[in-house]
């Protein structure tokens, strides 16, 4: 039920790779591209071959972009592909993007 309840959001342990320069639109929202890596131990399916771990999300263009180093570990909260809150080190209580 706790999946009924949160919808599509999900929180994920993560690092930072890149976050694209030029904004895209989707569903009326213009984004840019922020690509991370889940933060586990690498994992491999049934035939022995490693799992990407990398994920593509999307950074609102309209909210300020956080200063982030390559390889940072983060904590995403985002709902579906879209981040909805954004917390590093740096950064304790999270960021909604402001």
């Amino acid at each position: 039920q706790a999946d009924i309840r949160r919808g599509r959001t999900h929180e994920m342990d993560c690092r930072f790779i890149s976050l694209s320069e030029g904004e895209r639109v989707s569903d009326g929202v213009s984004f840019r591209e922020l690509v991370v890596e889940l933060d586990k131990e690498e994992e491999k399916n049934e035939r022995g071959e490693k799992i990407d771990n990398t994920r593509l999300l999307f950074w609102d263009a309209d909210k300020k972009a956080p200063e982030l180093k390559e390889n940072q570990l983060l904590r995403i909260r985002a709902f579906g592909n879209y981040v909805v809150a954004l917390e590093t080190d740096s950064l304790k209580g999270g960021s909604e993007g402001k």
